[in-house]
């Protein structure tokens, strides 16, 4: 396979530099055009690193710690300028309530899980949660083009589909605090028996 392996890992650093990439063309204003090739990008290559990492069986600790990772980075990027010049597209409110899951699930969870010994990887929930704030931002650039037909439908499906994406993330963090929380206690207590263990034998060797 060679250095094909390696595709899987370099697709999710590629996605890293999409959303400053994104960032950049808005406030270069390039055109709405450059954008949906920017998201376009962006969800073509969340898509492929998963799938080429299993086909090719060379899903990594690090790469199911760097995939939501990247995703969270585009989305939030994306989603703060969605916020910033479309408020009744995105409001504040949605918006900061992600973030503060993100930073939960992504910022302090997946990291002390993984500094305990456990790989937190995307779940089902959190994929849907992902693929929904995609689909907003689908929704915005869209908006940008000042399209003269099917704005307000296109703005109707964008809030509706925000207030979805907010409905994931909250339960897609429930249930990854929980699992988590599962884990870590089980892992502890696997820990602590073993230290009792280790020490009861000493003390045995000692008499």
């Amino acid at each position: 396979m060679g250095a094909s392996r390696h595709l899987p890992m370099a697709f999710t650093l590629f996605r890293l530099i999409l959303g400053p990439a994104f960032f950049l063309a808005r406030a270069r204003d390039m055109g709405w055009g450059v954008l949906m090739v920017i998201v376009g990008l962006a969800i073509l290559t969340d898509w492929l690193d998963g799938f080429l990492a299993r086909r090719w069986h060379v899903v990594t600790a690090g790469g199911k710690l760097l995939d939501p990772f990247a995703d969270a980075l585009f989305c939030m990027i994306a989603l703060y300028d969605c916020w910033r010049t479309m408020p009744y597209l995105l409001p504040g409110w949605i918006f900061f309530a992600m973030v503060a899951r993100e930073g939960l699930v992504t910022l302090v969870l997946r990291p002390v899980s993984l500094w305990h010994g456990l790989v937190m990887g995307a779940n089902i929930l959190g994929k849907v949660k992902t693929g929904l704030q995609f689909a907003v931002i689908v929704a915005f650039v869209l908006l940008q083009s000042r399209p003269a037909m099917g704005a307000g439908a296109i703005l109707a499906v964008g809030r509706v589909t925000a207030g979805a994406a907010l409905a994931f993330s909250l339960i897609s963090a429930a249930v990854y605090v929980r699992a988590g929380w599962k884990e870590l206690s089980r892992v502890r207590g696997i820990a602590s028996r073993g230290s009792a263990r280790l020490a009861q034998t000493r003390q045995t060797g000692g008499a």
